[in-house]
This record gives structure tokens, C-alpha cells and sequence, in this order.
């Protein structure tokens, strides 16, 4: 039986299947353009696949293609048979998150980490800081979030990726120090990674090194994708530093650019949140108000 990059079982029997979901799945988690088309090669090698049609509706749920996204479950839940035990339970996890059922999703969450911990799709869903616990509205989700991605770590060794998603959770549970080495080493393994860039970010920001963070993005944005989901996120935390550093100019540069409604390469909710968040604090740094923004 053919298995992902993670060592567990997938019901499909076309080698080109599985390594366009292995290739997919390695991109979703880092927001690298390309996870969806890459899992569309994934059904065209096998229509049948469930997973690959449940990992482009996420991807696509995320950019906030929401009638797309649920068409894509659909299909996957349509061929849903024969599939494994944890194939199962990962498509019915992924239907709850889908229904707005948290409390069910959460209740699911924890006995299918247990079972399947190398799970990477369902780990990123949960762990990542807009996804089931952070946008879950429980008092301690950053705690909950760290304390999870804690317990798994054994299981994950050096992944970059894995790493990069620890680092997060730490930093935003205030544990900059263990943050910080995490991020560093997910980064020196793999630097195509968006989510790695923007813990390092985060880091940066919590400690006050906006001169880090400032080369470092701008750097890193340099290459990649204009079109990268986290292209408008990574250019309003880039922002941020300017602001910080005076060069106004700069700040309204990249907001043009990159963090405008129109600009913003963003799902709806980080759209909506970055702009408002640069017009805030650019008026708290002096900023006239601008109206028509």
C-alpha cells in the first residue's frame, strides 16, 4: 500500500496520485502557491482519491472560496468508500470543522491526533493560529495550541515544517526563548516556507527587534510569490516595522501595494484585518485619518 510522506496508508494505487498529494501536502502547510493545482493533478491521476479532494477544500476554504471548498469535501465524501480507519475519521474531522460544529470538531480533534499524530493536514488545521482552536473563541486557545503542538512534537523530529508551526504556538504563548530555536533551525532546513517567515516575524516583533525583522522580510518577500497567500500578511508585518522606524513613505508603499482590499493576496478575514490594523496604527503613529480607506 502506497503511504504519504508522514508513513500512513492512502487508498490509492497510482504512484502518481500519491506523490502529487505528498507534493501538495508539503505546500499547503508552508501558504506556497500551487497546493490546489497540485491536487488536482492528485484526482486526475486517481478520480477516486477522497484525501486529495479534502486537502484542495481546504486550501481552497482558506482562500476563502468557501462554495468551491464545499464542493471539493463533497467529492471527497462521495467516494469515501473503503477508505481506512484514519482516512475516515480525517474526512469526517475535516466535515465538522467545515459545518461550523467546533465543540464536535474539537471533541474529534484529540482521539484522532492520538491515534494518526503524524496527521499533518489535521495538525495544521487545528494549530494553526486562525484555524479550529485559535478561532475557536476559548479563553487559553494559545496555551491550548502550544500544549498540543508540545505533546506531538516526539513524533516529528526535525520536520521543518512541523517546526516552523511549534514555533508559532510558542512564540504566541509568550515562550520567546524555545520560539526563537525552533524557528531558526525550521527556517536554516527549509526557507520556502511562509509560515516559518512569519513566526520568525513574530518572534522578532515580541522581542523588539524590528531592524531583524525588517532586513529579513523584505529580503524574503523578494522572492516570493506575488500571488503567495501570505504575501499581503508577511507585507503588513514588514509594514509594522516601518512605521515603527518613521519611514512613512515606505509603510504606504507596501500598503498600496500589497495591503489594500484589492492588493491583499489574503483570505476575506486577513483582507479586512491587515488593512484596518495599518489605517489603525498608522493614525496611533500620527498618521492623519484617512477617510476614504
Amino acid at each position: 500500500m502506497l503511504k504519504d510522506r508522514y508513513g500512513l496508508a492512502l487508498s490509492t494505487t497510482s504512484a502518481a496520485a500519491r506523490d502529487a498529494y505528498v507534493r501538495a501536502t508539503d505546500l499547503a502547510p508552508t501558504f506556497y502557491p500551487g497546493a490546489a493545482e497540485t491536487y488536482d493533478r492528485a484526482i486526475a491521476a486517481d478520480p477516486g482519491f477522497a484525501l486529495a479532494h479534502a486537502g484542495k477544500a481546504q486550501v481552497l476554504m482558506r482562500q476563502g472560496d468557501a462554495a468551491a471548498a464545499r464542493v471539493a469535501l463533497a467529492a471527497a465524501k462521495e467516494v469515501a468508500t473503503g477508505l481506512s480507519e484514519r482516512e475516515a475519521s480525517h474526512i469526517a474531522f475535516i466535515d465538522l470543522v467545515f459545518a461550523g460544529r467546533t465543540e464536535a470538531a474539537m471533541a474529534a480533534l484529540y482521539p484522532h491526533l492520538a491515534a494518526w499524530p503524524r496527521d499533518a493536514l489535521v495538525v495544521s488545521s487545528a494549530a494553526n493560529p486562525n484555524g479550529l482552536i485559535g478561532g475557536s473563541g476559548r479563553i487559553g486557545q494559545k496555551h491550548q495550541i502550544a500544549g498540543l503542538m508540545d505533546s506531538l512534537a516526539p513524533h516529528y523530529d526535525d520536520d521543518f515544517w512541523f517546526l516552523s508551526y511549534h514555533a508559532m504556538a510558542l512564540s504566541e504563548d509568550g515562550q520567546l526563548a524555545l520560539a526563537r530555536a525552533k524557528i531558526e533551525q525550521s527556517l536554516a532546513a527549509n526557507l520556502n516556507n511562509a509560515h516559518g517567515t512569519h513566526g520568525f516575524a513574530h518572534v522578532c516583533y515580541e522581542s523588539g527587534e524590528r531592524d531583524a525583522a525588517r532586513s529579513f522580510l523584505s529580503s524574503w518577500l523578494a522572492t516570493y510569490p506575488r500571488d503567495g497567500f501570505f504575501y499581503g500578511h508577511l507585507s503588513w508585518h514588514l509594514s509594522l516595522c516601518e512605521i515603527q522606524a518613521g519611514n512613512w513613505a515606505q509603510a504606504l508603499r507596501l500598503y498600496r501595494d500589497a495591503i489594500t482590499l484589492d492588493r491583499h493576496s489574503g483570505g476575506p478575514q486577513q483582507k479586512m484585518s491587515d488593512g484596518a490594523a495599518f489605517l489603525w496604527r498608522s493614525e496611533l503613529a500620527g498618521q492623519p485619518h484617512d477617510e476614504a480607506a
